[in-house]
């Protein structure tokens, strides 16, 4: 279940957009990730990544965090998270990554777009819940 369309809409208008905070002062790294170390791409192997290449979204950075369950990936998506017609895109996608990251939450930052795309994964019944977080 995508849930976060509500956020997307109202960081689109104008006055709200202004008000984005920057990317270190957003809900990502104030409330939910901590322990922030980078992971070096030219040797990280990881299930993931193939889900990367095979929805075409293209991995810039990956740090990980509060202890190495939670992923951030530094990527470009392709579409814009907050708008229902991307549903076919994402709903796999989101799927895909939760379940290849052994069902832990994660999260993926884009710079170009100045989007964050929250994941927040329940381990128990495996239901995938998505934020969108908008920033500076």
């Amino acid at each position: 279940m995508r849930t976060g369309l509500v956020v997307c809409l109202l960081a689109s208008s104008p006055l709200v957009w202004a008000d984005n905070p920057s990317l270190s002062h957003t809900q990502l790294y104030r409330e939910l990730a901590s322990g922030c170390m980078p992971v070096d791409l030219a040797t990280w192997q990881h299930p993931t990544r193939q889900v990367l290449k095979k929805y075409k979204v293209p991995l810039q950075s990956l740090t990980l965090c509060n202890n190495k369950t939670f992923p951030i990936y530094h990527a470009t998506l392709r579409y814009d998270p907050g708008t229902g017609s991307t549903n076919a895109f994402y709903i796999p996608f989101e799927h895909d990554m939760a379940k290849l990251n052994g069902w832990h939450s994660f999260a993926i930052v884009d710079a170009q777009n100045k989007i964050i795309l929250e994941i927040m994964v329940d381990k128990k019944t495996r239901q995938v819940r998505e934020a969108i977080e908008h920033f500076q």
